[in-house]
């Protein structure tokens, strides 16, 4: 991995008080890797992070699981708290990596 963290990011990632979602950008072909979820929509794959999982760990794992295959993380791509307007959960962080 050849990324740089933002100066404050891991004290930043333990603070968190949302569920956290890493999902990974996979190119093949000139296309991207999606999969249909529970509620039947279109996302990129990846998953939970785990307790005390770094989000590059997360998604090479989870990638693994739901693709098939290995992955290099190049990059975190964004960090985006998704707020759903019907629930009075706080959100989940969704971090994408690329």
């Amino acid at each position: 991995m050849n990324h740089s963290r933002p100066r404050g990011y891991n004290s930043l990632m333990d603070n968190i008080n949302a569920p956290i979602s890493v999902k990974g950008i996979v190119f093949e072909n000139n296309s991207v890797w999606l999969r249909k979820n529970e509620r039947n929509e279109w996302e990129l794959p990846g998953g939970k992070l785990d307790q005390g999982e770094q989000p590059e760990t997360t998604v090479v794992r989870e990638l693994r699981e739901e693709l098939g295959f290995d992955v290099e993380v190049v990059d975190i791509i964004q960090a985006h708290l998704y707020t759903i307007k019907t629930s009075e959960s706080k959100g989940v962080l969704v971090i994408t990596l690329g």
